[in-house]
């Protein structure tokens, strides 16, 4: 009997060691790490960049490999889902998006077609992360793929860079399905490509920097933000870091930067009989880069004077990104859904004219409260003396 047991036991055990009956070898896979999608003249535009193992190991004399570790496949149609069976039908392994990390979106197909086939495609791929990173490319978003990799060794590092360190503000899948679920608006980060930083590369190369934030509408791009504008759109978000701002000295016009350490912003809807105020209540804590002023702020007193300059100046960049957003009827910052949630009666009787209400109706009352907690070195050093001394002796 026991033996019947043992025996029963190792036939079940050896159904686990079969294996998954639906897998794939991974040589007979291709990992898309990049989507890039731009307008043509017959419809849609889409490359998918793959990285290349056999071109990640060194050669066989020893050195580095002189290829480049990754490559792209671009296919033209009426239609994103028939440029994407054209790519298929060309390449020797099948396709997956589980590594996909950043899908790039060109201006012109943003604005003149917009998004929408784009979600469409996006929500029927399984395989494709929910934290994927959504950029805008003014121009052709296939040249993200021609920058020269000087810091990085793949785009994928440099572009994990951008929002692990929050140069940009990150906008993911998620984040734009649920903006669109909440009949709400999104930005997206705007990436350009240009010379300027590329002075020592070879020629020819392209350099990739940020350009502000692509503003859309019922999935269609409507507007933008200017690097000023989004940085007040990124304290409405509650994305602020390591932001520099120069403030004018209160004592004698002269011109001091500041840097916002961290900083925490919360949004209270308040409603009136005749108009919605949100309360922007925004808090944070800077430091002293560089001071151009002979302020003196070793005294209290001027130091709270700088303190509310810097106030005074936040204040003013919110109001004029809220009042851009307003004029083009985009609530970007989804303040009607924090309506929504405080007020529910009161936002059944606004929601289906949300837009109008959004434009005349909503009215701004930004406060800020910054510390300056680091103000370096102080007014006059003591090695500034010293120099001072020596050129009159001379």
């Amino acid at each position: 009997m026991i033996r019947r047991l043992i025996k029963l036991l190792v036939i079940s055990l050896s159904f686990s060691l079969s294996g998954c009956w639906s897998s794939i070898e991974i040589n007979q896979r291709s990992f898309a790490r990049f989507m890039f999608i731009d307008k043509s003249d017959i419809g849609v535009e889409l490359t998918l960049g793959f990285p290349l193992p056999n071109r990640m190991v060194t050669s066989k004399a020893g050195g580095e490999n002189s290829s480049p570790p990754f490559t792209y496949v671009t296919k033209s149609s009426e239609d994103i889902s028939r440029a994407y069976s054209k790519i298929l039908s060309d390449l020797p392994r099948r396709v997956t998006f589980g590594q996909m990390r950043n899908i790039f979106i060109s201006k012109q197909l943003a604005t003149e077609v917009g998004l929408e086939p784009f979600i469409d495609f996006l929500s029927r791929q399984p395989a494709l992360h929910l934290n994927v990173n959504l950029f805008v490319v003014d121009g052709n978003s296939k040249e993200v793929g021609s920058i020269p990799m000087v810091f990085e060794r793949f785009l994928t590092d440099i572009l994990l860079s951008y929002t692990k360190e929050k140069i940009v503000h990150a906008v993911t899948i998620k984040n734009m399905l649920t903006s669109i679920y909440r009949k709400g608006d999104f930005a997206l980060p705007i990436l350009f490509i240009g010379k300027a930083g590329v002075e020592f590369e070879k020629e020819g190369a392209q350099w990739m920097g940020t350009s502000g934030m692509a503003i859309f509408r019922n999935a269609k791009m409507v507007g933008t933000f200017d690097m000023k504008e989004t940085k007040g759109a990124r304290w409405l978000f509650d994305d602020v870091y390591h932001a520099q701002y120069r403030v004018i000295s209160p004592t004698d016009g002269k011109l001091v930067t500041l840097m916002v350490r961290s900083s925490n912003t919360k949004i209270v809807p308040s409603i009136n009989s005749d108009h919605i105020q949100m309360n922007i209540l925004c808090r944070g804590d800077a430091t002293v880069m560089s001071s151009e002023s002979n302020i003196d702020l070793t005294n209290p007193r001027e130091l709270k004077s700088l303190e509310q300059s810097f106030e005074s100046l936040l204040e003013g960049i919110i109001t004029k990104t809220i009042i851009k957003s307003k004029a083009m009827k985009t609530d970007v910052f989804q303040l009607g859904q924090l309506i929504k949630w405080r007020y529910p009666n009161e936002w059944n009787s606004v929601e289906d004219n949300w837009r109008n209400t959004y434009e005349s109706k909503i009215v701004i009352d930004p406060q800020v409260d910054i510390s300056i907690k680091r103000i370096g070195a102080v007014q006059k050093p003591e090695w500034n003396r010293f120099l001072h001394q020596d050129e009159e002796h001379q």
